[in-house]
This record gives structure tokens, C-alpha cells and sequence, in this order.
């Protein structure tokens, strides 16, 4: 998520738009203490 708001920051700043809707849909996983044992340096393997 972090890479994708700096892409289009940069977009931004160099062309003046993102090109892309304001609101955005992003696929994430809840941590939660059922599955924290798959979360080692900020990765999540399933």
C-alpha cells in the first residue's frame, strides 16, 4: 500500500494527476491472533 501511494504521489507531483479515482479499493488481511503465526518482517505467507 505504501509503494502504491508513493507511485502516485509521484504521478501526481510530475504530471498533476493520479489518472485514478479518488477513492480505491486495496485487498488487505486482518492480523489477528489466529493467524499472527504467519506474519514474520512485515510479510504474510497463507
Amino acid at each position: 500500500m505504501a509503494e502504491m501511494a508513493v507511485e502516485q504521489a509521484d504521478k501526481y507531483l510530475k504530471e498533476g494527476t493520479t489518472g485514478l479515482e479518488e477513492k480505491q479499493l486495496v485487498d488487505c488481511v486482518a492480523i489477528t491472533l489466529e493467524n499472527v503465526d504467519k506474519l514474520s518482517a512485515f510479510v504474510y505467507s497463507e
